[in-house]
């Protein structure tokens, strides 16, 4: 976990019989040199109140380029020298001007890092240690890049977000707030403070969502990590009305820290209230947090999960971390019943060393559409539940080696076509696989449009804090959208167009400008377009918000997933490794149908997809009639 130096300080095993921890206590300074400190061992439940520290081992500002080790790396711990890394010893010091003689818990010094077994050991505990501190400080490092302004700018927002509510009525004054351009400077600040590698780190996860009370420092500024969350949710939510501001003053803001605070904020409220934690649920919600030892990727998040005993008794750095993937893959499918697991990680074939059905958890999860179908039943989603194979359960078996899982289910359907993806170049029109077939599989014209611009945003949005199906009124929004993008339509009249929306309308320009020539059960987008806009304004029954929640899903599913058709004619989307030929396949156990790939004598796991018409169930009335047979499917 930590690259740990010591120097004569040598530590002393933990009674694991009266559940001891070692807690730190870092003196007050008696003259400039060394921070001193004691360590002390403490049967946990007589342990005296203490602080846990969150922080980064290494620099945590990337710009800035780590200098030969000096003095103020080295330590004395309990009469010892102990050498450590340069940002926790600036947050040692931070502790000694500001809270000395005060016991605090810090992972890279309460456990030793050598001792494989203990590592073990107290990773599942750090739960109970954190949960159990006073207050927990997040250390993100020395005052940097105007971090001050930063942290005013986010003090800011969340006062704003106090007085002002998520609704109708006061969602324009939010966001022509945080498009001001007198905060240009402050954006930028912040842009450089979300840079810090503290918001990236796996470890956060499990250390924010239990720990009761967070302060966050930066140099001597202090901020509570409730405005923290509170304002980067308001950015979150407008952040795609924003993004042109940030590209034409050349602002930088990553949008992954963001969504990891979000991440964080969603997984407390949930602990808080009593609800279950799946470890799938803990995975897929973490995806965009890094760890310097892959297999860290579960079990940093390990203690979170309600189910993790079932699927990983306890944490074992004597393990690869293959030996550490494959066995939680074969443990959740025994366990839950459930092939789902599967699904949460696609990837392009041959590109891990895993076999195709086994998640690589440091590979960052492709498209934000596998996470909605998958977890939206354990969301707030009213009767919505995407269920390809219905309540069936997996007949599977699994090699001596692990390494080929074969199920039994069914092939339905071929792939027969697909349109370039949002990322590839226009030009690269040899990438497009028009249909060779033109049927439909769908009863009318209206079912064929509802089922390209459902399958477009996956038929799920998140509107109102819960997922849901999109309204009629957001297919009439989708057709006169991609009027607007189209120059071959006449021109037609556009009101109640908020300022911001305008921002967003060149992803979803550029995606239909790839797609319009291609062909859909039997016609090309442009003429389904054609056919069901009318020179109308913009739906105002779905409502301003109603409009955002779907421009929103259609602009980040339209990114990398492809839209695909297949030699049925049904309407789908895909990984964007998706080739002609691919079996659309239901697998028993399996939510959401997938794409199996022929290779020899077996298959590889293309992955999910979403095919309207079949998500529900009704493939199996297929198997019913004799239509399809069953078959055993060999995943290498």
């Amino acid at each position: 976990m930590f690259p740990l130096f010591r120097k004569n300080f040598s530590y002393r095993p933990l009674d694991t019989a009266s559940d001891e921890i070692r807690l730190i206590r870092v003196l007050p300074e008696l003259k400039r040199g060394h921070v001193q400190c004691q360590v002390e061992h403490f049967p946990f439940e007589q342990a005296p109140p203490y602080i846990a520290l969150s922080y980064t081992w290494q620099n945590p500002i990337p710009d800035e380029r780590d200098g030969p080790t000096d003095d103020g790396d080295l330590i004395r711990v309990n009469q010892n020298t102990l050498r450590i890394g340069s940002n926790l010893a600036s947050a040692l010091q931070y502790l000694r001007r500001h809270q000395p003689l005060e016991y605090a818990w810090i992972d890279a010094i309460s456990i030793d890092q050598a001792n494989v077994e203990e590592r073990g050991h107290q990773v599942l505990r750090m739960v109970r240690i954190y949960g159990a501190a006073q207050k927990t400080i997040v250390w993100l490092g020395h005052e940097a890049g105007d971090s001050d302004l930063a942290l005013d700018f986010m003090r800011s927002l969340a006062k704003k977000i106090k007085h002002l509510k998520y609704d109708l009525k006061h969602t324009s004054l939010l966001r022509r707030y945080i498009r001001d351009k007198t905060h240009l400077k402050s954006w930028a600040a912040l842009g450089r403070l979300l840079k810090r590698t503290w918001w990236t780190r796996m470890w956060i996860v499990q250390e924010m969502v239990v720990s009761r009370n967070i302060d966050v420092i930066c140099g001597d500024s202090l901020i509570s990590w409730i405005e923290i969350a509170n304002s980067m949710s308001l950015i979150v939510y407008s952040y795609d009305s924003i993004t042109s501001m940030f590209d034409s003053n050349n602002i930088i803001l990553d949008f992954t820290p963001l969504r990891n605070v979000n991440c964080i904020k969603k997984l407390r409220h949930n602990l808080r209230n009593g609800s279950s934690l799946l470890l799938e649920n803990c995975l897929s919600l973490a995806d965009g947090f890094v760890a310097s030892d892959d297999r860290d990727y579960i079990y940093a998040i390990l203690a979170l999960a309600s189910d993790a005993s079932a699927l990983v008794p306890r944490p074992d750095y004597t393990m690869t971390t293959h030996d550490v993937y494959h066995n939680l893959a074969r443990s959740y499918i025994e366990h839950h019943k459930s092939l789902d697991i599967i699904h949460l990680r696609p990837r392009p074939i041959a590109s891990s060393p895993l076999p195709s059905w086994v998640p690589h958890w440091k590979v960052p999860r492709t498209s934000e559409m596998w996470k909605n179908s998958l977890f939206v039943r354990n969301d707030k989603l009213e009767g919505l539940v995407q269920c390809a194979a219905t309540s069936t359960v997996p007949v599977v078996s699994f090699s001596p080696d692990l390494k080929v899982l074969t199920c039994r289910g069914f092939s339905i359907d071929v792939v027969d076509g697909c349109p370039l993806t949002l990322w590839e170049a226009s030009a690269d029109r040899g990438r497009v696989l028009q249909p060779l077939y033109r049927n439909c599989a769908y009863a009318s014209s209206e079912e064929a449009f509802s089922a390209i611009w459902r399958s477009l945003v996956q038929d799920v949005i998140f509107h109102n804090n819960r997922w849901m199906e999109p309204p009629e009124d957001c297919g009439r929004l989708f057709a006169n959208s991609c009027r607007r993008y189209d120059s071959s339509f006449d021109r037609i009249r556009i009101h109640q167009i908020e300022e911001s929306e305008e921002t967003l309308n060149e992803r979803r320009s550029n995606w239909y400008k790839k797609t319009k020539d291609f062909a859909i059960c039997g016609r090309t987008l442009h003429d389904w377009i054609f056919d069901h806009t009318e020179d109308l304004y913009f739906p105002t029954e779905a409502g301003i918000e109603m409009r955002h929640s779907f421009y929103q899903a259609w602009d980040r599913t339209s990114l990398k997933p492809r839209i695909i058709t297949t030699e049925k004619g049904y309407v789908g989307r895909a990984p964007r490794w998706v080739q002609r030929g691919d079996k659309v396949c239901i697998l028993l156990g399996s939510s959401l149908p997938v794409l199996l790939r022929p290779v020899d004598d077996h298959y590889r796991l293309v992955g999910p997809c979403y095919i309207h018409g079949i998500m529900f169930g009704e493939a199996m009335g297929l198997l019913d009639k004799g239509e399809v047979e069953m078959e055993d499917f060999a995943l290498h």
